[in-house]
């Protein structure tokens, strides 16, 4: 029998027949199944546990005591000035912050010739055509001008172009958007433009991003008017048309943003995209094997495609940004999406890479949320470091669990696949990467074995480069980081590198190099090779081909530069410190006045990880589950330069 809580549902409280038997919004009160009613909960009385982290709220609150200070210090020789603070101070009440009258987004037209004239300008845009004759002639002549305007609506003037445009992101990106792949029927049958505020949005988001692999003369500048025409009506949209299709829209235009490098516009839209997912109700549903089927919504292949499709999107963003996922783990209440094809279907590889990389993304987050969280609650224990034995075991197990012809990351061909290997890795490598002051010689040999098998990986892709998914240069990224700090590590130790360094330059080549083709797709993979050169000219290392890639003209320097040796903390070090692979970085609040040494690197070349000899204690009294967003750890070796110019303590 259902367990119920002591809280009666909106229904019951409307209606107000208040029984023993009461609601708990999941398993529905007796009340609620004699009236074919669905139980619901307003959110002052919802009992389910929630996070709320004020961490971010506390780094303000000191900021601006310590503005407050220095101000006041400032002014302290000047009586006026003083005076004026003061006011100014005692004057500030966040009480009334909000308070004000909302500003309107009405025109106000004060007299009857202004009206006229609106009226007259609205008439002539409304009436602003293009002469068909003229347009089909001059796109025959110069096959440049795929899109025309009638009024204020674009349409194409080839409707070949919109055929090829969609045809591009249907073989290029919907192995992670598999949720349009099954819009697409109803897609093409749309007239464009559409009526329908959604379908438009959602029209130009597809077209958008197909324009990006289309080797069409006028590609590029169909891009940038779909993604504007996108953008200005996601906003609109998202306040008259709740549909499945504005939920798409934005899930598209968050993936968008993110390959562009413009990862706070796609947090933006990954913020709107899963509000509305969880207020639709997308979130919560059965398989029809479930005992609460009769009581809840059924979950269909398109609603759990567009669940995991924005919840993958959801965990890749705010790892990318290192904040919690808009769509906490707890909140989700629905099976994993159900592979429904057969192994001979052309589509099966596409579908299982799907699924696959959706569960992933879960459990990644799933365990990370409890590792860094003050108090892990995964079973029974608090132990981080069993949190971190269970998710290790349990991405192993989602490997593992793949189709034997898909299992080997090597001998498949299918370039979903290989998308998924390269994957895991990088999730190992986040996962692992929190504990290399807990677990140093475990965790660093763990990242590098990852990072030496996903850079193998890159080298035997199937697929160019150049269409890969939106979210590749951030995979590449992370594997590249872990080559660059092992080498500039051992540049530190002194001018000679052994073999197994010069594997990690090759890796470390094989990724900047496949960084380079993905930027002429994706912007963000310009802005992590910028990010990369940064942090090793910081750190007085040399790489001809990641300069070259940067600056094509810089002159050719010595590949390595004998630098004064200092300490060996860089591994660890720049990997709590370079802010380009920070998911949900742990910020310990010790000064750590003695560094980490790697006293060895192992001399058979098939042992990547180096020896810790001592590391700092964890304290987890001083744990803080996410770091305020500029705060990096203080460390204590003279010779490591982090990207922004800062240095060890001893360097300032």
């Amino acid at each position: 029998m259902a367990t119920y809580l002591q809280t009666a549902c909106i229904y019951c409280k409307s209606k107000k027949k208040l029984v023993q038997c009461q609601c708990d919004g999941k398993s529905p009160c007796s009340v609620c199944i004699s009236n074919k009613k669905s139980c619901l909960y307003s959110a002052g009385i919802d009992r389910r546990r929630r996070k709320y982290h004020t961490d971010y709220v506390a780094y303000l609150e000191t900021k601006t005591e310590a503005l407050e200070k220095f101000i006041r210090g400032f002014v302290s020789d000047d009586e006026a000035l003083r005076r004026n603070a003061e006011d100014v101070f005692s004057s500030i009440s966040f009480e009334d912050m909000g308070k004000s009258a909302p500003v309107s987004n009405t025109a106000e037209l004060n007299s009857k010739q202004e009206i006229d004239d609106f009226n007259e300008l609205l008439y002539h845009a409304q009436n602003l055509t293009l002469d068909s004759d003229e347009v089909q002639s001059d796109s025959e002549e110069t096959g440049e001008i795929p899109l025309g305007m009638n009024g204020l609506d674009l349409y194409f003037t080839d409707s070949d172009f919109r055929e090829h445009l969609t045809c591009c992101f249907e073989e290029n990106l919907c192995s992670v958007a598999y949720v349009i792949r099954l819009t697409l029927g109803e897609l093409r049958q749309w007239k464009f433009s559409a009526d329908r505020p959604s379908q438009q949005l959602l029209m130009c988001a597809v077209f958008a991003l197909g324009a990006l692999y289309s080797d069409h003369p006028m590609a590029s500048t169909a891009r940038n008017v779909f993604i504007a025409e996108a953008e200005d009506l996601a906003i609109g949209t998202s306040r008259y048309c709740l549909d499945k299709y504005l939920l798409q829209g934005l899930f598209l235009l968050s993936c968008y943003e993110l390959g562009m490098g413009n990862d706070s516009i796609s947090y933006l839209f990954d913020s709107m995209a899963s509000s509305l997912t969880q207020h639709m109700g997308y979130h919560i549903s059965y398989d029809e094997n479930s005992s609460a089927a009769k009581f809840a919504p059924t979950s269909t292949p398109f609603k759990s495609a567009l669940l995991w499709s924005v919840c993958s999107q959801d965990r890749i963003i705010t790892t990318t940004l290192s904040v919690p996922s808009c769509i906490h783990f707890k909140r989700i209440i629905s099976p994993f999406y159900n592979i429904s094809s057969l192994p001979d279907d052309p589509d099966y590889a596409l579908e299982v890479s799907f699924s696959f990389s959706s569960r992933l993304w879960y459990i990644l987050d799933r365990f990370m949320d409890q590792i860094c969280a003050v108090q892990g609650d995964v079973g029974d224990t608090q132990a981080r470091s069993t949190l971190l034995a269970t998710g290790t075991k349990a991405l192993l197990n989602l490997k593992n669990s793949l189709p034997a012809n898909l299992r080997n990351p090597l001998s498949t061909t299918d370039p979903n696949c290989q998308v998924f290997h390269i994957n895991y890795y990088v999730c190992v490598i986040l996962m692992q990467r929190l504990f290399l002051r807990e677990l140093p010689a475990e965790a660093s040999n763990a990242c590098i074995s990852a990072a030496v098998s996903a850079s193998e990986l890159i080298r035997n892709l199937s697929f160019e480069l150049d269409k890969s998914p939106y979210f590749f240069s951030y995979l590449v990224s992370c594997v590249a980081m872990i080559h660059l700090v092992l080498l500039i590590e051992k540049q530190h130790r002194g001018p000679t590198l052994s073999s197994s360094s010069s594997d990690h330059y090759t890796d470390l080549v094989t990724c900047v190099n496949a960084l380079g083709e993905i930027g002429k797709t994706w912007k963000r993979a310009q802005k992590d090779l910028k990010s990369l050169l940064s942090f090793a000219e910081s750190n007085d290392f040399y790489c001809e081909e990641l300069s070259n890639l940067c600056h094509p003209t810089s002159k050719t320097h010595e590949k390595f530069t004998e630098i004064p040796t200092g300490t060996d903390a860089a591994f660890e070090q720049a990997f709590h410190a370079y802010p380009n692979i920070p998911l949900y970085q742990p910020y310990v609040h010790n000064d750590y006045t003695q560094p980490n040494n790697l006293a060895s690197y192992s001399q058979n070349p098939g042992e990547f990880a180096p020896q810790f000899t001592s590391a700092p204690v964890y304290n987890s009294d001083q744990h803080s589950m996410y770091p305020p967003f500029n705060a990096v750890p203080q460390f204590n070796s003279p010779n490591i330069h982090f990207p922004d110019g800062r240095a060890g303590p001893n360097n300032e």
